[in-house]
């Protein structure tokens, strides 16, 4: 069911966040099959690792990273919206 939808996404996004990253918001809209994520990252090199990690995974779409998030060098606040690509899930399942 969608519950197992949410669980293992939830687990492989969680398992893709660098330890220096504090999330204030984690939010799986299964409606609009969005992932909302907000936090702060201690310094711009772990926002970029958390970039690059989600960037890898296959059931998300384009994640949109505003640009003056890299303008900081510590105490990164970050806020992403991405969408889930739906025909990769069903694969994964």
């Amino acid at each position: 069911g969608s519950g197992a939808f949410t669980d293992m996404n939830t687990k492989i996004i969680a398992n893709n966040i660098p330890e220096n990253i504090t999330l204030s918001y984690f939010k799986i809209n299964k409606n609009d099959s969005t992932l909302s994520l907000k936090g702060i990252a201690a310094t711009r090199e772990e926002f970029v690792v958390l970039k690059d990690n989600l960037s890898k995974l296959e059931f998300l779409a384009a994640i949109d990273f505003p640009i003056q998030n890299m303008l900081e060098k510590e105490n990164v606040v970050f806020e992403i919206k991405t969408n889930f690509n739906l025909e990769k899930i069903n694969l994964a399942r």
